[in-house]
């Protein structure tokens, strides 16, 4: 698993860092994009955001959405303030 979580890249950010092979990368390594394709056993899910981080608290709602729909064992918790290193 991964400490750092789920995050949403702007596609400024996605070509800056990959070039042209950009939106291909991107849509091989995003799990709201490829999940829904992917059959049998799933990993559990762990989300959490900070209650004051809106571009990333309205996408993991919308993540943790898709995760119930598709019956993915998984958790969503806020906490107080927004995205930081301290916790």
């Amino acid at each position: 698993g991964s400490f750092s979580g789920y995050f949403k890249m702007f596609p400024s950010d996605v070509k800056r860092l990959f070039g042209s092979k950009a939106n291909s990368l991107a849509r091989k390594n995003s799990p709201a994009l490829y999940l829904p394709g992917l059959r049998g056993k799933m990993p559990a899910f762990y989300l959490f955001v900070g209650e004051q981080d809106k571009d990333f608290l309205d996408f993991e709602k919308r993540f943790s959405g898709q995760l119930s729909s598709l019956h993915v064992t998984h958790e969503f918790h806020t906490y107080p303030g927004k995205h930081a290193w301290s916790l």
